[in-house]
């Protein structure tokens, strides 16, 4: 049996690639995971985003200007002019909304306070920042502030909910490739190309098939999300434009991947070590927003990362014409790559 077991071993370490994935793949997630720990454990690891709306007057500017002063590691304070009405449309992407309305004054001191983020609890601590900020800015000890509170339902989950689908579909979507290898090391390939399909044009099926799949199950998920959780998306034409540019670059990458890795063995070592780096910057283990700097950093080059943001923004009501351009870019190169590779014995 040992003399088995150092065989076995052997023609492990003759594949190179492999053992350089396996031995790479637990270090640098527990890295991944410990750096997002460290983050969240710092006294600075988390900072909240929070937007002061409403009707400039001389009162809401020096109330604005001493909340502001409080931007620390902990807060960032900006100030917009939008008005109540527009509140719905494009500040889900910050922690707090601090509604002044029209007639704020310090003989009126009323504020509505609209907490967007997942962190249970912390809508108190937004209120000690908008009474401490009432109290320096009129210099009153006790100021007669009146504060209607009000918390976004589903916080964590709304911000979960892009990301999610991208990790699973990563998954579904590997099994399927890892299949087509199959098919294609016991010849089908082959014999399909003697009737006279190519094999670009077997890829292209391929990944059309794959990408119909994808969609379905990211809008799926999405229709749950509207019908169980409320998370309703605003501009529904540019979550469909968005999935659909995201599925096509998750099909792609796979079926480019596996022409890559050559063998199903190999695919099957490589494709889960993929998904869970893409998955991590696409968060769909984690919310992009809980993330460390740095990592949060990487998922602006990853096509994970542009779909998971751009559908959310999509929900929020922000149709991201930037992101999707770059995913049709990103789609464009990742058909071309997966159409050039050769099949084993047989040419275009």
């Amino acid at each position: 049996m040992i003399p088995l077991a150092i065989a076995i071993l052997r023609s492990f370490l003759h594949d190179r690639s492999t053992i350089l994935m396996a031995s790479l793949a637990p270090i640098a997630f527990f890295l991944m995971f410990a750096l997002f720990y460290r983050h969240i454990d710092s006294p600075s690891g988390v900072q909240f985003r929070i937007v002061i709306v409403g009707d400039k007057n001389p009162d809401s500017d020096l109330f604005s200007d001493a909340m502001m002063r409080r931007n620390d590691d902990h807060f960032k304070i900006v100030r917009s002019v939008e008005t109540k009405g527009e509140l719905t449309t494009g500040y889900l992407n910050y922690d707090a909304v601090v509604n002044l309305g029209t007639d704020f004054s310090r003989n009126n001191p009323s504020v509505e306070m609209i907490s967007n983020t997942p962190f249970p609890g912390i809508s108190m601590a937004f209120r000690t920042l908008v009474i401490a900020s009432s109290a320096e800015a009129f210099s009153i000890k006790n100021p007669p502030l009146t504060i209607l509170d009000r918390t976004t339902t589903g916080g964590l989950l709304r911000s979960s909910t892009p990301g999610i689908p991208v990790i699973f579909v990563l998954i579904a979507i590997s099994s399927l490739v890892a299949r087509g290898i199959t098919d294609e090391e016991s010849g089908l390939v082959d014999r399909i190309c003697s009737l006279g399909v190519s094999r670009k044009k077997q890829v292209l099926a391929r990944i059309v098939a794959l990408t119909f799949i994808a969609f379905i199950q990211m809008f799926v998920i999405f229709i749950i999300a509207a019908a169980l959780f409320s998370i309703f998306p605003i501009a529904i034409f540019s979550l469909i434009a968005a999935t659909l540019a995201g599925s096509i670059a998750l099909a792609a990458f796979l079926v480019t991947l596996a022409g890559l890795c050559k063998s199903r063995a190999r695919f099957a070592l490589i494709a889960p070590v993929a998904t869970l780096i893409l998955g991590t910057l696409g968060g769909g283990i984690i919310p992009l927003k809980l993330l460390p700097p740095a990592i949060s950093w990487l998922s602006n080059f990853a096509f994970t990362g542009w779909t998971t943001v751009a559908c959310a923004q999509s929900i929020g009501g922000v149709i991201p014409f930037q992101l999707i351009g770059i995913l049709i870019c990103f789609d464009v190169v990742m058909l071309w790559i997966a159409t050039s590779f050769e099949p084993r014995g047989t040419s275009d």
